[in-house]
This record gives C-alpha cells, sequence and structure tokens, in this order.
C-alpha cells in the first residue's frame, strides 16, 4: 500500500495558469509537479442554455444521472422518491418509492434493467426497471449509505456509507461479499475504473483510497485535500481521478502514480460533484457556490462557468449534448450544452 501526498509547485506556462498563483517544491522521487490553477474569476461564458428548471420532488432534488442510453434521467430526492424522466420531453415518465428517508445516489447496470439506490435510511435497494419493481433491500450498513456503482458485468454492487465502511456485494446473491475498513471518518463517494479493476473511494477524513477489486487490497492512500473530500470519479480512459472537496478545490490525480497532477481552483464553496466527459477532455463540477463549471483538463482553463441554483450535481449526456442539474430547491435544471459560442 502506498501514501502519496500532494505537492504544491509552479506553473510552467502563462497560457496555462491564467490566474494561476505559483509556487515550486522539490520532488524526492517521482519527478513531478502539481500545477495550481486558480481561476476565482472566470470569464462569463454562455454556451450553456438553459432549456426548462422542471419541478421534480418535494424538498431538495439530491441527485441526477442519465441513463446507459441517454434518452432518460433519473432523481432521487429528499422525500425518498426515485423519478424517471424523458429527455427529449422534459416530463416525468415512472417513479419508484420505497426509501424512507433521502435518496443519495442511484446506480445502473450497463444494459440499464438494473438499478441500486442508496438512501438515508442506511438501505440499498435493488430495483428491476424491466418490471419497475423492488428485486430487494440490503441492510447491511450501520448508517446512512451515500453511493453505490455497479461492476461492469453488474454481478457485482460496491457501496459506500456513513459508517466509515465499503461493501462488496454478490447482486445475484443478494448477500455482502467484502467489507473494507480503512477511512477513518464516512465514506462519501467512490468511483470504479472503466475495466472494473480499481476502486477509488472519498471521505470526510479528507484521504481518497485506491482498492483493487478482486481481492480487496488497499492500493494507494492519495493526500493532498484539506478537508472533506465529497466525490471522486475516474476519466473514460481510467488513466486520471478527478476529487472535489469542501476545501473548495477540484484535484486530478494520476492514477498509476498516484501523483496530483493539478489542482483547479476558483469555486467559492464546497465542491459537490465531478464528471468526466465522455471524450475524457474536459470535467464538470458542480458547486454549493451556484455554478457549474467545464474544466479543460488538457489546459487547465475553464470552458465555461454558469450559474445553477445551488447544485448538487451534475451529470452530462452520453453525447455531450445536455446536461442536467439536481438542485437545493425542488427542481432539475435541463441545460443545452451542444453549441460552444465564439
Amino acid at each position: 500500500m502506498r501514501t502519496f501526498l500532494a505537492i504544491v509547485a509552479f506553473c510552467a506556462s502563462p497560457a496555462l495558469c491564467g490566474f494561476a498563483h505559483a509556487q515550486q517544491a522539490e520532488i524526492a522521487d517521482e519527478g513531478s509537479i502539481e500545477v495550481i490553477v486558480d481561476a476565482a474569476k472566470p470569464a462569463r461564458l454562455t454556451w450553456a442554455t438553459l432549456k426548462e428548471s422542471r419541478e421534480a420532488h418535494e424538498g431538495a432534488v439530491r441527485f441526477v444521472a442519465f441513463l446507459p442510453d441517454g434518452k432518460s434521467i433519473v432523481s432521487g430526492g429528499v422525500d425518498g422518491k426515485i423519478h424517471f424522466w424523458d429527455v427529449a420531453r422534459r416530463r416525468k415518465i415512472a417513479s419508484l418509492g420505497g426509501h424512507t428517508d433521502w435518496v443519495f445516489c442511484v446506480a445502473f447496470t450497463r444494459d440499464g434493467s438494473t438499478a441500486a439506490s442508496a438512501g438515508r435510511d442506511g438501505k440499498i435497494k435493488l430495483w428491476d426497471l424491466v418490471q419497475n419493481e423492488l428485486l430487494a433491500t440490503l441492510t447491511d450498513h450501520d448508517d446512512e449509505v451515500f453511493c453505490v456503482t455497479f461492476s461492469p458485468d453488474g454481478d457485482t454492487l460496491y457501496s459506500a456509507s456513513k459508517d466509515k465502511s465499503v461493501k462488496i456485494w454478490d447482486v445475484n446473491k443478494r448477500s455482502a461479499t467484502k467489507t473494507l475498513l480503512s477511512h477513518t471518518e464516512a465514506v462519501r463517494w467512490l468511483s470504479l475504473s472503466p475495466d472494473g479493476n480499481t476502486l477509488a473511494t472519498s471521505g470526510y477524513d479528507g484521504v481518497i483510497k485506491l482498492w483493487d477489486t478482486e481481492n480487496g487490497e488497499l492500493l494507494a492512500n492519495l493526500e493532498g485535500h484539506d478537508a472533506q473530500v465529497k466525490t471522486v470519479a475516474f476519466s473514460p480512459d481510467g488513466q486520471r481521478l478527478a476529487s472535489g472537496s469542501t476545501d473548495r478545490t477540484i484535484g486530478i490525480w494520476d492514477v498509476t502514480t498516484g501523483v496530483k497532477k493539478a489542482t483547479l481552483q476558483g469555486h467559492r464553496d464546497d465542491v459537490r460533484s465531478v464528471a468526466f466527459a465522455p471524450n475524457g477532455t474536459q470535467l464538470i463540477s458542480s458547486c454549493y457556490d451556484g455554478t457549474i463549471r467545464f474544466w479543460n483538463i488538457e489546459s487547465g482553463e475553464i470552458d465555461a462557468a454558469f450559474g445553477g441554483q445551488r447544485p448538487y450535481n451534475a451529470a452530462i449526456s452520453p453525447d455531450s449534448k445536455q446536461l442536467v442539474t439536481a438542485e437545493h430547491n425542488n427542481a432539475i435544471w435541463f441545460w443545452d450544452v451542444s453549441t460552444k459560442e465564439d
């Protein structure tokens, strides 16, 4: 198991830095630098067009995601409900009930036939989306369950909980096969590499951990945030990991070496979600400061920054043309991000 500490370093190119603050540090053995990009006052780019704000839940919307086919989205709210929406018509088409408290996350198998939902009630629910019915309720966690994700083949489920544990589940047997213990506080989010071999978890302890999914071995600790790490996401090629924190920064990590390659600064409150665009060259972040930002991963510059109400998370469609945000009021906001203005 490796532990990596982030290092503060200079920004080698003025074009890259923009508003960057720079410092340089010696690196003992990795021979790499971390670029600090400060974009506290980005240009107000307007190529994201708000198409509609749709009331969705009784209270805050905590989560939105596109289904694998890109034609529908799912939303989860503090009312304990899960709703499905037709993207083209921006209308609700189905609902699921069963959680008795907030729904934090909904995940899908790649074929879109099965979903798992994670709740503040400490339960994970498995859903048959073909028959629109509940398959099972998993209750092994001792506290709130914040996040779930499926393996590529859909046979394994991973969950992160406030009880400081990560559990690995056999979906067919409806039972936990492993419990991963290393975080010292709540495990807030997790992300699985595209090949399914590496699991990244983030916690209120400020640490990101990488795990071998085959044997449950802890591979590395990534340390570089100054506060809780609310969210993590793998890039489509699995080579990079993005993290968002209550220290108001976004980290970009090299998964192979564990080195923090960049720190993206500019958000003025907790970074609640990060997600790579399908092409892997852009990162979308949402923040309690009311903004959504599109970051160019190669240059470190902001491609766009625009306002939500107070978004909990943002999700981009598989074709990268549409964005949806889960808002702190009771709404889902539908955005057109297909055309970038000059």
